[in-house]
């Protein structure tokens, strides 16, 4: 059914035309008595087509037509009117009217036309609709084409030219849409010439002069070529080309597609040249290079292939098969691991250990890495690389002598012997189980690490593992700590720790050694010392109130007239008397070695507390920065007090001490120089003697008892006359930077 809207400004008209054209049931008529009201109409409601009269108030019928198509709108349009001047038609029909009909005559025969124009007027349009469809649809597909296309007539007229052909030579369709005379040939070879599209019906003999790779099956032709591009740049294009034919079969013209393969060509020259470095390098490589079919047989091997199986060149012409290059006993596995691949169900590589079998029997181990070989996605063969792993497996097995050796020992050792990987235990030997009094090794395996260790030595054996996990090669020192034994006792040991790999993944390797006996004794000769030093104190203090009485007596008796031989002995029992105080101060001092722990502590720091004891003058004072700190006993100021104090007493006229550190490879040395008068050759070892001197000779001795403690020597090495020069040798792991906390 087809919906109408019928315009006329008489009412009896419109119901009339109405009823006639609603009788058949082909058509629903919706009427409006004026133009204005039927553009309202439109808006509202589709229709397959418009009758309006011509004369009516306001706008009239062409001005209404007018008014549609100025609107884009293309509906259908018959004029329905009294009016039959000639002018009127003509200009209804100019205006885009498809149909006039003259009001008026026997009233049957009108409306039976006037439907016959709708329905034409309707048919032509949707034919006219359908058409431009169609044109659009085709010119579309050929503007997405990704390929250049252009099209021509019989004539050789340009009737299409695609988006993509405008980018490849810069020519808009709107330049060259209508022309002929071979200017779509201009914009790539720069002259009017035939080109493919032209020589569809042309010998391959003939194509062949300007075109390569032809291929022409029936009336397709396809060919490559290399010419300039409009840009200037060389290119090599691939055309495609095929007559035009229209629904009845006759040929219309000729479509032509054009692909820029000039990469592409770029692209398979490399692979060639690739391939070539490939059979090149392939030959150079120590190891076996093979390439196969699906069924095994040796498509490729490079030289080393030859060497290694015993095979010649002409063996691998006449054929051979992998199944020919590897011992019996694997060829069942081989065969699986071969077929998984060959069904892509191996992943893109394999790796697998096998025995290969040389021409003349002997056999050896390797390693064949293996891919599959893919061709437009399909699994033609494979490829890869065979590794002699006979040294590997020799290594292994001397690793496997050497490893089950080394466990021997750890089992016959009398220390304990303790690995452990991620907090858990997971080897020890018979004297670790003994040390922490487990049943056996196996009961202490998977215990956390931390279970044997007393709890107050959490945090150290906690960094340490950290320290070593972060930085495997890093030197860790011997300490002591205190291990958890299973039944709640605690044992002192002396442990080393290091880096280690137990069955392939990192570790730490814990050497320990029961110093319960070791500590018991140094107690004990605490203890012992302790009672000395009570001792030496109260036998000191009974000497001191003697030695007063006996000064006491000789000032008395000096203080009446003396004879010379008197006053001789009354000097020397003085003499005696002050030597006898000094030996008893030194006693003090020199008790005190070794009575406390040795501790870390700032060289420059220790050397200004020792400089407050003294008033310097004049004198200049150098000294480093607060960079390092020493591991020393907490006597090492009184060491730095009598180099100070030697430096007054014996250097003369000293203006200037200076203390200096230098880092050496084999630790740290310590220089202590003043400017004073020096010291002979001939002293520089005696100096460090007790006893010598003018003094009481103990101070420069204490102070090399003193450093000893914790394995610093000292000597004198400066030039009579320039100064006196001590230089302290600090050993590697007794020493530190303060700012960085890192020991040496």
């Amino acid at each position: 059914m087809y919906n109408l809207l019928y315009v006329d400004d008489e009412d009896s008209l419109l119901d009339l035309t109405k009823l006639y054209m609603e009788r058949s049931g082909e058509f629903s008529v919706d009427t409006a008595t004026s133009a204005k009201e039927a553009i309202g109409m439109l808006v509202k409601r589709p229709y397959a087509a418009i009758i309006s009269d011509y004369q009516m108030p306001e706008m009239n019928g062409i001005e209404f037509l007018k008014k549609i198509r100025t609107s884009g709108n293309t509906i259908p349009f018959i004029l329905f009117t009294g009016r039959g001047r000639e002018e009127i038609v003509i200009q209804a029909l100019n205006e885009g009217a498809d149909f006039y009909l003259q009001k008026g005559g026997e009233p049957q025969s009108q409306f039976t036309e006037l439907a016959h124009q709708i329905r034409q007027a309707v048919q032509q349009r949707k034919a006219e609709t359908s058409i431009r469809d169609l044109e659009r649809r085709e010119a579309d597909i050929i503007n997405f084409l990704p390929d250049a296309t252009f099209a021509i007539d019989t004539k050789g007229v340009v009737i299409a030219w695609n988006r993509a052909i405008e980018e490849m030579t810069g020519v808009s369709a709107a330049a060259i849409l209508g022309k002929g005379d071979y200017e779509y040939s201009i914009p790539f070879y720069g002259q009017r010439q035939p080109i493919l599209i032209n020589q569809i019906y042309e010998s391959d003999e003939i194509i062949a002069k300007k075109y390569t790779h032809i291929i022409h099956k029936k009336d397709v032709l396809i060919a490559d070529t290399t010419l300039p591009h409009p840009n200037g740049k060389p290119v090599t294009l691939m055309g495609k080309a095929s007559p035009l034919y229209n629904r009845q079969g006759e040929i219309i013209g000729a479509i032509e597609s054009i692909r820029d393969i000039t990469e592409q060509k770029k692209v398979e020259g490399a692979l060639q040249e690739s391939e070539k470095r490939f059979r090149e390098l392939a030959d150079l490589l120590p190891q076996v290079v093979y390439e196969a079919d699906t069924d095994g047989n040796l498509t490729y091997a490079n030289h080393t292939a030859f060497e290694r199986f015993g095979y010649i060149e002409n063996d691998f012409k006449q054929g051979l098969n992998i199944w020919q290059m590897l011992a019996p006993d694997d060829l069942k596995r081989v065969s699986a691991d071969f077929r998984t691949m060959i069904e892509g169900k191996g992943g893109t590589e394999h790796t697998g250990e096998y025995m290969a079998l040389r021409k003349d029997g002997s056999m050896f181990p390797v390693t064949i890495y293996s891919s599959p070989i893919v061709v437009n996605g399909r699994i033609t063969g494979l490829r890869g690389i065979i590794v002699d792993i006979t040294e590997r497996k020799r290594a292994e097995e001397a690793l496997r002598e050497s490893e089950e050796r080394y466990r021997r020992l750890i089992a016959q050792s009398f220390d304990a012997v303790v690995i452990h990987q991620d907090g858990s235990v997971v080897f020890a030997n018979d004297a670790a189980a003994r040390l922490v009094k487990a049943k056996s090794p196996a009961e202490m395996i998977r215990h956390a690490t931390l279970d044997f260790v007393d709890p107050a030595f959490f945090g150290i054996v906690s960094g340490r593992i950290k320290a070593m996990v972060e930085t495997p090669a890093a030197a860790v020192p011997l300490i002591e700590e205190r291990f958890r034994c299973l039944d709640g006792t605690a044992v002192d040991v002396e442990v080393i720790a290091t880096a280690a790999v137990y069955e392939g993944k990192p570790a730490v390797q814990v050497v320990a050694r029961d110093i319960s006996g070791r500590k018991r004794t140094e107690e004990a000769l605490w203890a012992a010392n302790r009672q000395l030093n009570i001792l030496n104190s109260i036998t000191r203090h009974d000497i001191r109130n003697q030695l007063i009485a006996l000064r006491s007596a000789i000032d008395l008796i000096d203080r009446d007239p003396l004879d010379p031989k008197t006053r001789k002995l009354i000097d020397i029992a003085e003499k005696a008397a002050q030597t006898i105080n000094g030996q008893i101060e030194f006693t003090k001092e020199y008790e005190q070695l070794g009575l406390k722990e040795p501790r870390w502590q700032n060289v420059s720091e220790v050397f200004r507390h020792a400089l407050l004891q003294f008033l310097i003058g004049d004198i200049s004072i150098d000294m480093p920065a607060d960079e390092y700190e020493i591991f020393a006993d907490p006597l090492l100021e009184k060491v730095f007090y009598n180099l100070i104090d030697n430096a007054f007493r014996h250097g003369g006229n000293v203006t200037r001490i200076s203390l200096s550190c230098q880092e050496e490879d084999g630790g740290l040395t310590i220089f202590m120089q003043d400017n004073g008068q020096g010291i002979p050759d001939e002293d520089k070892r005696l100096i460090f003697e007790k006893n010598f001197g003018r003094n009481t000779g103990l101070g420069l001795f204490l102070s090399r008892e003193i450093l000893l403690i914790t394995g610093i020597s000292i000597i004198e090495s400066g030039m009579l006359g320039q100064g006196a020069r001590f230089e302290l040798m600090i050993p590697n792991g007794t020493w530190r930077l303060v700012k960085t906390g890192h020991k040496r």
